[in-house]
């Protein structure tokens, strides 16, 4: 009776999503440094169809047969990218598998696998002999003959990008650039209100760094700087992706994608528990107005191509799966949210004598459960454990060898 009432309940959630997007106008596009509202909510020629809940639900995905273990995930700068890489770190060490890491564990961007440039096998780690990597999920540039020489022929390829003005807003907080203009503009004996919007009239005449707000999201998927505003080059870049990568999610619906990417990895949904990492932001408050909106789609011309297009291969790839995906990630909000309240209770001091978290079973989820030590682990840290797993690597590479 009560798993009963539970699809019930999840069914007349789902239908009430459904019906409030089906009325769903766009607000004006504002955006501060933290988040947007432009293309943020369910588009009508994206929106899940009217039928998605009239179906019954299938178990076609809880049946799934075996894990994959060979994932490459390409993290792309400011797109809830480091949240993903704990994620399949977690993977990677709970099923003992070898991570493609960066040799040093220090310096400027130590754990980069090619900090502006693509992998290469003398800058990681090596595997003990006759073994192979199975998870990549750091930064690097993406390039389909350097990743092939390392990973193996199977590996699935996972990218995830932002709705571009987003995008740009988020790095140019994290990143300083606000302050940066503000400099800038003291030093020329400019005024720095509506500073922002200033620097996107023209953005190619202020002398401040742009390298991680200017078509970021294209660079890191392996388009060339020079190629920002060449129709062809995009165009080969676009078509490049669709035949590599099995899926390249959007931030805006992070656990929708990640609801997808679990179905087509085959895991499960213990495999994919979160808690926001490295959210944080800095600089200062700003908006974007409709003109300057207009000004960076000229100026970021490549990621808005790039946007506009997985957007909408995202939302194909959806409504091929079916009526029960958006029951499915309705189940998996409300395990989030039990996990969000249990993991607040822990800290590094306080988590021996909490008992775990026990998630019943569902149609799209085994039993499981979650402990003290598994909040510390989705808390912990990039640097510190990246620094701690170069070394485990480097260890057993040296006892192999001996």
């Amino acid at each position: 009776m009560e798993f009963v009432m539970h699809l019930i309940f999840l069914t007349i959630s789902s239908l009430w999503f459904i019906l409030q997007m089906s009325f769903y106008e766009p607000p004006l596009q504002r955006i501060n440094s933290t988040f947007t509202n432009v293309s943020s909510c369910w588009e009508l020629v994206h929106s899940p169809r009217k039928d998605a809940v009239e179906q019954t639900p299938t178990v076609s995905h809880i049946n799934c047969s075996t894990k994959t273990n060979h994932v490459a995930f390409l993290k792309v700068h400011k797109t809830g990218s480091t949240t993903i890489m704990n994620i399949f770190i977690r993977f990677a060490i709970q099923n003992k598998l070898n991570i493609v890491l960066s040799k040093r564990t220090s310096g400027y961007g130590f754990n980069y696998h090619g900090y502006e440039n693509t992998i290469r096998r003398e800058n990681i780690v090596p595997v003990p002999y006759n073994e192979t990597y199975y998870i990549l999920c750091n930064h690097v540039l993406y390039e389909r003959e350097a990743f092939q020489s390392i990973l193996p022929k199977d590996t699935v390829y996972i990218g995830i990008i932002r709705e571009p003005a987003s995008h740009m807003m988020s790095a140019a907080a994290y990143y300083s650039l606000y302050h940066g203009l503000v400099n800038n503009a003291v030093e020329k004996g400019l005024p720095t209100n509506n500073i922002v919007s200033v620097f996107l009239e023209n953005p190619f005449k202020w002398n401040v760094p742009t390298t991680f707000v200017h078509n970021r999201m294209s660079f890191d998927f392996g388009l060339k700087r020079g190629s920002f505003y060449n129709e062809t080059e995009i165009e080969r870049l676009l078509k490049t992706l669709d035949e590599d990568f099995s899926l390249i999610m959007l931030m805006e619906y992070f656990d929708e994608s990640l609801v997808l990417m679990k179905r087509i990895l085959c895991w499960e949904t213990k495999d994919i528990i979160y808690v926001p990492l490295n959210s944080v932001q800095r600089g200062a408050f700003f908006v974007l107005k409709p003109e300057d909106i207009k000004n960076l789609k000229k100026w970021n011309y490549a990621d808005y191509k790039l946007y506009e297009h997985f957007q909408k291969v995202f939302w194909d790839k959806v409504h091929a799966e079916g009526s029960d995906f958006f029951l499915e990630v309705q189940e998996y909000k409300l395990i989030l949210k039990q996990v969000e309240i249990y993991c607040a209770e822990v800290e590094p001091d306080n988590n021996l004598d909490l008992e775990p978290l026990y998630v019943p079973k569902s149609l799209w989820n085994k039993e499981f459960k979650m402990t003290s030590q598994e909040c510390l682990d989705m808390k912990v840290e990039k640097l510190p454990l990246l620094r701690s797993l170069i070394r485990i690597a480097w260890n057993r590479y040296v006892s192999a060898s001996k």
